[in-house]
């Protein structure tokens, strides 16, 4: 009996958690960030109304913590999030929730994702990890990290072996503990097992899974491409497709270049690596070697900007300098007045 007890309480940790965060994931409370280890029963996170996206303060009705068999880690340009396969991410420009695992194995879901966040990369690390989740009272999610990452909490369920090993296992030990000493627990066990290795494999290989996956992965597509018009339409000027001003005689007509270069590869560059030095959540400070450099004059902070793949710098101030190309050669956007780094 204590083999199933053991059996069981497997059983129970691995089916019923599958979402949470490692420990150290910051989660936004009332008025700063804390551990996610620390949040409680009881205590006030931020939330948010997904009908108009604002802010909202929800209570934590219950906390848990469970041990899991692998997991995924989230590579950003400031921080590392280990995180469990099944827990959602909200993706704003689809209003979709994506798993973690999605963003492992899906291109396009990891780009919409990285508009919002700025993800480096995704993948699955196959090694045990504690994770912690907990469930909100009204409206079911929270924000993790500085840069308000919003995610959904846990919602208690009654699952029966969602795992086929799992279920094989308590199928095995159960007919043997019937066998060897008549016990109707173990017999009960074996049978709910069996019952659940049926549902999962029903619910695994149904038409109604496949054909809402289906019918996600063309919503996601179909939302990429209309971002990659939009971007594109952009970039366009009255006399057609956007020259590279740096080739332009005319520098009336001078706008921003169309770069190709990912975040990785720009701080590659020998202007980055020379003159600048990481500062926090993503931005960068000047060093004292900047001097040197006559076309970085008075730029004391930059920041990547995703969407057209350059440098935005900023003065000792805050104010916005201007535009700088990917590899920090030369500033081809003037100051957009107004705007600030933080």
């Amino acid at each position: 009996m204590r083999q199933l007890f053991l059996l069981s309480f497997l059983f129970y940790s691995q089916i019923i958690f599958p979402e949470g965060f490692a420990a150290g994931t910051l989660v936004k409370i009332e008025r700063k960030y804390v551990p996610i280890e620390r949040v409680h029963k009881g205590a006030k996170v931020i939330s948010r109304s997904l009908k108009k996206y604002k802010s909202r303060t929800d209570k934590v009705a219950y906390s848990y913590r469970a041990r899991i068999p692998f997991f995924v880690r989230l590579t950003f340009t400031n921080k590392v999030i280990d995180v469990a396969s099944d827990q959602e991410f909200y993706i704003r420009a689809t209003k979709e929730w994506v798993t973690a695992a999605q963003l492992v194995g899906n291109r396009n879901v990891r780009q919409l994702f990285t508009n919002q966040t700025r993800l480096v990369s995704a993948e699955f690390v196959h090694q045990p990890i504690d994770v912690y989740i907990f469930t909100t009272k009204k409206y079911h999610n929270f924000l993790i990290s500085h840069d308000n990452i919003l995610v959904h909490n846990f919602e208690p369920s009654f699952a029966i072996a969602i795992h086929p090993e799992i279920c094989m296992t308590a199928m095995f030990e159960g007919g043997k503990a019937f066998a060897q000493s008549g016990s109707i627990w173990g017999l009960i066990i074996g049978l709910a097992a069996a019952g659940g290795y049926l549902v999962y494999n029903w619910a695994t290989s149904g038409s109604k899974q496949k054909k809402k996956a289906r019918q996600l992965q063309r919503d996601l597509d179909k939302a990429r491409q209309k971002q990659l018009e939009k971007e594109r339409k952009a970039t366009l000027l009255p006399g057609g497709p956007q020259k590279d001003p740096r080739n332009d005689k005319d520098k009336k007509k001078k706008g921003r270049v169309v770069n190709k270069m990912t975040v990785s590869e720009a701080k590659k560059c020998e202007n980055f690596r020379k003159y600048f030095t990481h500062d926090k959540n993503g931005r960068y400070k000047a060093n004292n070697k900047i001097k040197e450099a006559k076309h970085l004059k008075g730029v004391k902070y930059i920041e990547w900007d995703a969407t057209h793949s350059d440098w935005e710098a900023f003065a000792k101030d805050n104010g916005h300098i201007g535009s700088y190309d990917a590899e920090l050669k030369e500033c081809y956007k003037k100051a957009v007045k107004g705007r600030q780094t933080f």
